[in-house]
């Protein structure tokens, strides 16, 4: 939610308003949708021991 409203704040304060139809508006959910996954999938990579730097939580 929060990706959505500061896409919105953004949107708003340009001067140069994209028109703003069902299409925009799916291709924007499916932008911010994608990076929460694929930062979602880093975490994990990291959690699991993947990640540069992992060690032992604690």
């Amino acid at each position: 939610m929060e990706d959505f409203l500061a896409f919105f704040r953004e949107l708003a304060a340009s001067p140069a308003r994209p028109a703003i139809d069902d299409a925009f508006l799916r291709s924007k959910r499916d932008e911010i949708l994608q990076e929460r996954q694929r930062v979602a999938a880093e975490r994990r990579t990291q959690r699991e021991g993947g990640g540069q730097g992992a060690g032992p939580a604690g």
